[in-house]
């Protein structure tokens, strides 16, 4: 079954944890991170993606991919995308 879930950090503290916990370990590898910034407009778009983390605790049989994106304006407002 394929589909896409839209997740926010509130409500999806244990995939935004496992994510955090495999970007800053030995598991580092398997996260993709690309940031650029335009000189011209002064904003700076990023994203990060990993495959394979579970869902929740309480599916952690439930394997998802990651897909975070995030954009910083000349001002500093950030504006983040999952």
């Amino acid at each position: 079954m394929d589909y896409v879930i839209g997740a926010k950090v509130k409500g999806n503290a244990k995939l935004f944890e496992a994510f955090d916990h495999r970007r800053h370990s030995e598991q580092s590898d398997q996260v993709i991170e690309i940031e650029q910034t335009d000189t011209q407009t002064g904003i700076t778009q990023g994203c990060r993606f990993s495959n394979q983390l579970p869902r929740n605790d309480s599916h952690k049989d439930l394997m998802v991919n990651l897909l975070e994106f995030w954009e910083v304006n000349a001002k500093g407002k950030i504006t983040q995308w999952s």
